[in-house]
């Protein structure tokens, strides 16, 4: 966008002053040490932070991320790490695909072997895998910071009926396409 004189205006003239709320869908992806897509994102949320586009998350998007990495860890508790089953969730066959057993399968050929709890240690900087430490190494190490809606909301009480208007479009959406939320 730097050199190209139509990107540079662009994000002079609608970028400058905005923030970049990043969902579910690039946080999932971004998490794991190691994952299939990891380097893309990785990729897209430095250059964002690059071009100083604050990156925002919320609670809700920061919960599902940590719900993707607790059913992988009790899928590991239930059939065991070297298992069928999870391989079979690491790919997305006879399960929807699971990142963060995508990325211990990855990490544990590539990098070093070890248990899938403290794969997800190693996912948050070493801490143990709590929503707490999610969010801290969410700030610490990749610059995404939580956007309480609230404090927006407060700001802008259109924001409530935006919300609740959005929800009610993706509702409709999904139920048009048979999409059950646990699908994602």
């Amino acid at each position: 966008l730097a050199m190209d004189p139509d990107g540079h205006r662009f994000r002079v003239e609608y970028l400058s002053g905005r923030n970049l709320l990043l969902d579910s869908n690039v946080l999932i992806p971004l998490f794991p040490v190691s994952g299939t897509f990891r380097a893309d994102f990785s990729e897209l949320v430095t250059l964002a932070a690059d071009h100083g586009i604050p990156l925002r998350t919320t609670n809700g998007f920061v919960e599902e991320l940590y719900r993707h990495a607790t059913w992988a860890a009790d899928l590991v508790n239930r059939h065991g790490e070297e298992s069928v089953e999870v391989l079979q969730a690491a790919r997305g066959t006879g399960y929807k695909r699971n990142t963060f057993l995508d990325g211990y399968i990855l990490y544990n050929v590539d990098e070093r072997r070890c248990s899938f709890t403290e794969y997800l240690r190693q996912c948050v900087g070493g801490r143990d895998f709590t929503r707490d430490a999610v969010i801290e190494h969410l700030a610490s190490e990749l610059s995404i910071e939580l956007l309480e809606f609230q404090s927006v909301a407060n700001e802008h009480q259109v924001a409530f009926v935006d919300r609740d208007e959005t929800a009610e479009f993706i509702r409709g959406q999904a139920e048009l396409r048979n999409i059950d939320k646990s699908d994602s």
